[in-house]
C-alpha cells in the first residue's frame, strides 16, 4: 500500500487538529518537539531576519566589497558581525555562489567613467565687416608746371669801333635814304669835330684826325648815337 505524507505549516497545533479532525480517515498525533529542535527553534538564526526592519544606515557594499542583492541577502539589509549580508533564509549555497559570482563579474566588467573636462565653445564674436572705401574722382586739379627757363641770351659780341667803321658810317649816313634827305650833313660833320674837341680837351678841326685816337674815335661814336645818327 502506498504512503503518502503531508507537511502543514500552522501557527499552532491547535489550528492543524481543526484543519485535519475535517479529513475523513485521517489519525492527527501531536508528537512533543525535541529538545533539539526546541534549541534550534529558540536560538535566533544569523541569517533569518526578513522580517526584520530596513537597515536605513546600510552601507552600498558589504566589507566583501558586494552590493546587497535581495535575491541572496536579507530584504532588511542587515549585515553580520564582520559587515557581511547576512543571508537569505531558505537560498541554496548553489545559488548564493551563482548570484556572487554574477555580482563579482558586473563589478570586473562595470565601465569606468571618468569626468572629463570639456573646453566651453566660445561665442563667435561679431566683426564688424570693412566697407571698402569708395573710389571719389579728384576735381582736376591744375598741375604745376615747372617754367621753362629761356635761354640766356648771349649778348652780341661788342665790336670796338674804329675809325675805319667810323668812316663807313658817315659814308652811309650822308646819302639819301628812299628819297629822305642824309642824317648827316657837312654842316652837322663840322659840328661833331668842334663837340669830339670839347670833350677831349683838344681842337678837333677835320675828322681824320681821330685815325689814331681811340678816346677821341669813342667819343665821336657816343655823340652820333646820343644824336640819332649812328
Amino acid at each position: 500500500m502506498t504512503k503518502f505524507s503531508l507537511t502543514i505549516t500552522a501557527d499552532s497545533a491547535a489550528e492543524i487538529v481543526a484543519f485535519l479532525s475535517g479529513v475523513p480517515g485521517s489519525a492527527v498525533q501531536i508528537g512533543t518537539p525535541s529538545a533539539a529542535m526546541a534549541q534550534y527553534s529558540a536560538a535566533p538564526m544569523q541569517n533569518d531576519d526578513d522580517n526584520a526592519p530596513l537597515n536605513t544606515a546600510a552601507p552600498s557594499v558589504d566589507t566583501r566589497q558586494m552590493p546587497h542583492d535581495p535575491r541572496i541577502h536579507s530584504a532588511s539589509k542587515s549585515t553580520n558581525a564582520d559587515g557581511t549580508w547576512r543571508k537569505r533564509k531558505g537560498v541554496s549555497d548553489a545559488t548564493i555562489a551563482a548570484v556572487e559570482a554574477e555580482l563579482k563579474g558586473g563589478m570586473q566588467t562595470a565601465p569606468q567613467y571618468q569626468q572629463q573636462f570639456v573646453q566651453p565653445v566660445q561665442p563667435q564674436q561679431f566683426v564688424q565687416p570693412v566697407q571698402p572705401q569708395q573710389f571719389v574722382p579728384q576735381a582736376d586739379q591744375p598741375q604745376f608746371v615747372q617754367p621753362v627757363q629761356p635761354a640766356p641770351v648771349q649778348p652780341a659780341p661788342v665790336t670796338q669801333p674804329d675809325f675805319p667803321m667810323i668812316l663807313r658810317v658817315l659814308q652811309d649816313r650822308m646819302q639819301s635814304q628812299n628819297g629822305q634827305p642824309p642824317l648827316v650833313t657837312m654842316e652837322y660833320l663840322t659840328q661833331l669835330c668842334g663837340r669830339i674837341g670839347q670833350s677831349i680837351g683838344r681842337q678837333i678841326s677835320n675828322i681824320t684826325e681821330l685815325q689814331n685816337d681811340p678816346q677821341g674815335i669813342a667819343t665821336a661814336v657816343q655823340i652820333m648815337q646820343l644824336d640819332g645818327k649812328w
